[in-house]
């Protein structure tokens, strides 16, 4: 009797450690899910709040896309619905530059409604855009007889994306970006852009002992050498 006695308390014993664990764990979770519910809330405000300051409407339904990890919104308002896109205010600069430039060329894609670059304490930059009608090309089934024509349609629009052109060469000029919203190029030729960058994988190259100093040497003295190949590409 003694020694099951024993036992018993062992096992008490040792079993306590565990539930304890368990109710910490169980704790942090739901710490978690109520952290992700306010958080959600405030972004929800955070969106109302920007639509109503930009578009001067009250929103309605607001929806977070389910495949964009709550980063965009599509919210209905009573002038119709409108896209919020989070992001980075330097890659929504960008992206609200190529959206007005193609719109420009007769490309059906979203018009910018506003955007704001600075951050939030609930977002990052966003751009607030209208929707385009259509449905998700994962979503498109397309009959074996419209397939030519459709391709016909899209090849003109990528001539026309294609025919949008920047000033400069090389990376966006991110200075020039932000002061004027306008993208050009860092260099102001091409082979000047293919050097620059060239010169800065190398850099990391060499930085990381991937390639040897003499190696390195030998690349830049050989771009130097026929450099002249480049003069003129577009």
């Amino acid at each position: 009797t003694q020694f099951r006695l024993i036992l018993t308390l062992l096992r008490v014993i040792l079993d306590i450690p565990a539930q304890w664990l368990d109710r910490r764990e169980k704790r942090a979770e739901e710490a978690e899910k109520v952290g992700a519910r306010v958080d959600e809330r405030g972004k929800i405000g955070a969106v109302a709040e920007a639509v109503e300051t930009h578009l001067g409407v009250r929103p309605g339904r607001i929806v977070a896309l389910p495949e964009s990890h709550g980063s965009i919104w599509e919210i209905e308002t009573s002038a119709g619905t409108v896209i919020l896109k989070g992001g980075r205010g330097r890659l929504l600069m960008l992206e609200s530059w190529a959206y007005t430039k193609v719109r420009e060329a007769g490309v059906p894609v979203p018009e910018v409604l506003a955007l704001e670059a600075q951050a939030t304490p609930f977002l990052d930059g966003y751009v607030i855009t209208t929707k385009v009608p259509g449905i998700p090309l994962s979503e498109l089934e397309v009959p074996r007889r419209r397939r030519r024509s459709l391709l016909t349609i899209t090849g003109e629009l990528l001539r026309r994306i294609h025919g949008v052109v920047a000033e400069g060469y090389g990376w966006p000029d991110e200075s020039h970006l932000e002061a004027t919203g306008d993208v050009r190029g860092t260099q102001p030729s091409w082979s000047l852009a293919v050097q620059e960058r060239m010169d800065s994988i190398l850099s990391v190259l060499e930085r990381q002992q991937v390639l040897r100093p003499e190696t390195v040497g030998g690349v830049r003295a050989a771009f130097e050498r026929h450099g002249e190949a480049l003069q003129g590409c577009r």
